[in-house]
């Protein structure tokens, strides 16, 4: 009897062994973002829903701007990606929505009443979901993830929020910067422009995609426009959520695209 009790300790110590081993070593925080990334790197179409909300401070007035849309893109890993977006604009009571759809060389556009199609591959960069989605789908150094606790959510999804530096965040997210920073009328190197309260929340879901990345900070910067100059603040808050991560995306072209009216892009651009 003896023996045996032996014998079964010992195999009950070598699954244990055999358990822990399995188990592996637990990702980071960093860790568990980059391998989140590296799959939605992967993936052969996406949908995503995005909303910006831009105020703006200059002259003693208060701008808001939101800016809501939807993106699309299949084919991305063949590298004839089909792409499709939709954004409506708001600004000082008035909406302006716009339609973009790429195909091949030529992009689609809607806006305001009124079609076209030009063949840029300067103006498609415009409206290249895949660069903007990507611009913001970036990974910051690891050094930001210290100390950064997941939160569980009660949809399943865990969520990675922390803050960065000026520096660190414009090395890591320098396109949508530049970006976000000529929709005010200046250059992402413009003298005296500077960014702060730097907050980035990133939510991963149960099969280990970033299904949700929100970003917001604020920028201030001093414009002379005829003469005058002008001191501008503006806070940023961008939120961008996947859909249907990993299942199929449906594109369709907008009725009648072919016979758009062709025009050069600066007159669209």
């Amino acid at each position: 009897m003896k023996k045996v009790i032996t014998i079964a300790l010992a195999i009950a110590i070598a699954i244990s062994c055999f358990g822990f081993a399995s188990c592996g070593k637990q990702l980071t925080p960093y860790e568990t973002v980059e391998a989140a990334l590296a799959k939605n790197a992967e993936l052969d179409c996406l949908e995503a829903n995005q909303t910006i909300k831009m105020k703006m401070d200059m002259m003693g007035m208060s701008i808001e701007m939101p800016i809501t849309g939807v993106m699309k893109a299949t084919g991305i890993k063949s590298g004839n990606p089909v792409m499709y977006s939709k954004a409506s604009t708001s600004m000082m009571g008035t909406t302006v929505d716009t339609e973009a759809y790429i195909e091949g060389d030529y992009i689609y556009l809607t806006t305001m009443g009124e079609s076209y199609k030009a063949k840029a591959s300067s103006l498609a960069s415009d409206y290249d979901v895949l660069k903007d989605i990507n611009s913001m789908l970036q990974l910051p150094p690891e050094s930001v993830f210290e100390g950064v606790e997941p939160v569980k959510n009660e949809d399943g999804t865990t969520t990675y929020s922390f803050t960065m530096s000026e520096e660190d965040y414009l090395a890591t997210y320098r396109p949508f910067f530049d970006s976000m920073s000529e929709s005010l009328g200046v250059s992402g190197d413009e003298s005296g422009l500077k960014i702060g309260n730097v907050a980035i929340s990133l939510s991963i879901d149960k099969n280990g995609f970033v299904c949700g990345y929100d970003m917001s900070f604020n920028m201030e910067v001093s414009v002379t426009e005829m003469g005058t100059q002008m001191d501008i603040k503006c806070d940023v808050v961008c939120e961008l959520d996947f859909v249907n991560i990993g299942g199929n995306v449906t594109i369709t072209p907008p009725e009648g695209y072919k016979d758009f009216e062709e025009v050069d892009a600066s007159v669209i651009g």
